[in-house]
């Protein structure tokens, strides 16, 4: 279930755009009936509040956040590899690998920190040097912030 994913979205929303805006975008019931161009939403709101923070985000100044996000990774990476040994340990009579709601889970998460990471990404070039696809301007304190 992803109800707080939904409200999340709809708070998020400014109600100030005008009709044209809103025809030539995409349809809200369109994205909330996706799931994951919803997660793909809120993977990209985070990058983005920590890239507009200056990577100053609940998790500490920027070597902190990097440590975080690098512990977390190393995780998954562990968690991950847990349940490809069960699976070989068990011989996969008990199904599909992917199949049980665990691991399902676990693969999940990592998908979603990895495209985290891709915005995160994206979005520090794009505060550093600028980008030629179609990406918010950042603020020139935050271009400031990565030139030096």
């Amino acid at each position: 279930s992803f109800h707080w994913l939904e409200a999340m979205y709809h708070a998020k929303q400014r109600n100030g755009k005008s009709r044209n805006q809103l025809d030539t975008s995409v349809e809200l019931t369109d994205m909330i009936s996706n799931e994951s161009l919803l997660w793909f939403w809120a993977t990209w709101e985070c990058a983005q509040f920590a890239i507009v923070s200056r990577l100053r985000t609940p998790l500490g100044k920027a070597p902190e956040t990097f440590m975080a996000i690098e512990g977390v990774i190393k995780a998954f990476a562990a968690e991950s590899q847990s349940f490809s040994n069960l699976d070989d340990a068990l011989d996969r009579r008990d199904g599909v690998r992917g199949e049980k709601v665990g691991e399902y889970v676990c693969l999940q998460r990592v998908h979603l920190l990895m495209n985290f990471m891709e915005h995160l990404d994206k979005l520090l070039y794009n505060a550093y040097e600028g980008c030629a696809v179609a990406m918010p301007a950042v603020h020139k304190v935050v271009k400031t912030f990565f030139r030096t």
